[in-house]
């Protein structure tokens, strides 16, 4: 077989052991011989699946009499490398373990017991090998709808489906279809191709085109036949006064809104849906609260500021409203959207709390850790619920004698922890007070007991509990706290 750029050979087996024994292969496949030949192993030892990396082996999980394993190893012939799956599972139980060959086309492969040697002591079933990664046909029978009225951002593209992705910007950036039509896009042109899966590449692209709306002249009344822009003004509840130009010509969405005390925002939005504003705080204006307006805006739609020398910061509490994206204003700054969606092998879209996770690594407030994975149900330190709200609050923690060093004297000056047991599991009691205690302590009313645990509930934190409850924040209280649960937390 035959292995090259993108394409994997890929070994598929089950495998269900009925009594215990000591060291055998269940696959190994290599084209190298004698001694530390170094092949692609996944074998069977008292209780345990190993993997061969090189000259060692590892253990990676521990397996179940009577019970079928589904097994899959990809390798990547040019690199020298390996990956194992078992189980269907995402996230891979060996990554990039190393086997040896020496070139050409051939492998050679073996199974333990096929020969009657282990007595029955296993059985396989399914056993396959392939070579996958060669791309798929470009999409067929996709179709268009134009914008519908100027500004109007309405365009659609249909005949798509999931196994699909999009691109706006020529494929600088693809996103993941998740329908059978694509709506409320902006004039301009798009790309739509097969996204690249484990057994295939990615196929080559159709390119499609949004045409912005043609709008009729008319030489009487109205707007004159010469003119490039169409005007809106409207006067909102908040006493701000909104003007929307659009240019014909190219599509450009100009959006301005006022404010009697001088705030004043400008948005402008492309035909392919970039959008940039500049925010101008008055003097005497300390801070205000400023919203984007943005049509397909998500959880991990996130707003970030531009400095003088081009580089960008995520504005941590960026908010995402009926209106747009919310965020609180410090003064005069240029500031863009962006889907800055961060994914994880382990939090399928499916997963419950996947649009909380999704809203707190999008800001970056929680990061994974290492290797793609998110591990949702691991414990939550304190440590790590100093970092997210420094975050939180703009406080820079890179550096220092530890990883949290510098958000953990920031919670201790800021009077929000005294920084104590930074690697202890954070209990939720302990998770309230201190975002009470960032909050301002706000005033609270209510006795605290419109949850099951209420009575559980520690002296100290009673007031913090009651707020989270009245907040909507919280409704129980003991017990250690998960990074799932935090980042449901931020969302709120």
């Amino acid at each position: 077989m035959t292995d090259t750029g993108d394409q994997r050979v890929v070994i598929e087996y089950r495998a269900r052991l009925n009594t215990n024994f000591q060291y055998a292969n269940g696959a190994m496949a290599r084209n190298d011989s004698g001694t530390s030949n170094y092949s692609m192993v996944t074998a069977f030892d008292t209780g345990k699946i190993m993997v061969q990396n090189g000259g060692s082996k590892k253990s990676v999980l521990n397996y179940g009499l009577n019970t079928w394993y589904k097994i899959k190893m990809v390798a990547n012939w040019d690199a020298k490398t390996y990956t194992v799956y078992i189980n269907d599972d995402p996230v891979p139980a060996a990554t990039d373990f190393v086997f040896r060959h020496t070139g050409g086309s051939k492998l050679t492969g073996q199974r333990f017991g096929i020969d009657g040697y282990a007595n029955a002591s296993i059985d396989f079933d399914d056993f396959k090998v392939m070579v996958t990664g060669g791309a798929k046909a470009a999409p067929e029978g996709l179709g268009t709808s134009n914008e519908t009225a100027a500004g109007a951002n309405d365009g659609i593209i249909t005949g798509v489906n999931t196994a699909m992705e999009w691109s706006s910007d020529n494929g600088g950036t693809w996103f993941n279809v998740e329908g059978d039509i694509l709506s409320n896009l902006s004039p301009g042109t798009y790309w739509i191709r097969y996204r690249k899966t484990d057994d295939y590449k990615a196929s080559s692209h159709v390119e499609l085109t949004i045409k912005g709306y043609d709008q009729p002249t008319s030489p009487v009344g109205g707007e004159s036949s010469g003119s490039t822009n169409a005007s809106t003004t409207v006067k909102n509840e908040d006493g701000s006064t909104t003007t929307i130009v659009t240019d014909k010509a190219t599509g450009t969405v100009t959006e301005t809104t006022a404010w009697p005390n001088g705030v004043k925002v400008e948005t402008i939005t492309t035909p392919l849906g970039e959008v940039t504003a500049n925010v101008h705080l008055p003097e005497g204006v300390a801070d205000a609260r400023i919203t984007i307006p943005a049509k397909n805006a998500s959880a991990s739609t996130v707003a970030y500021t531009v400095r003088e020398d081009g580089s960008r910061k995520i504005i941590g509490d960026s908010v995402l409203t009926k209106d747009g994206v919310s965020f609180i204003a410090k003064g005069d700054m240029t500031v863009k959207l962006i889907d800055n969606k961060i994914t994880f092998k382990d939090v399928p879209d499916s997963y419950w709390a996947a649009e909380a996770i999704t809203f707190a690594a999008s800001r970056e407030l929680f990061l994974g850790t290492g290797q793609g994975v998110f591990i949702p149900g691991e414990s939550m330190s304190r440590a790590m619920f100093f970092t997210v709200l420094a975050r939180l609050d703009d406080v820079e923690t890179e550096g220092g004698a530890n990883w949290y060093t510098k958000a953990q004297n920031w919670a201790v000056t800021a009077g929000i922890s005294d920084g104590s047991a930074p690697d202890a599991a954070i209990t939720r009691e302990q998770l309230i007070a201190l975002l009470y205690r960032y909050a301002g302590q706000p005033a609270t009313s209510g006795n605290g007991k419109s949850f099951a645990d209420s009575g559980e509930v520690s002296v100290w934190a009673k007031e913090a509990m009651n707020w989270a409850v009245a907040q909507g924040i919280m409704n129980g209280s003991r017990g250690t706290f998960w990074r799932l649960q935090a980042a449901s937390l931020e969302l709120k």
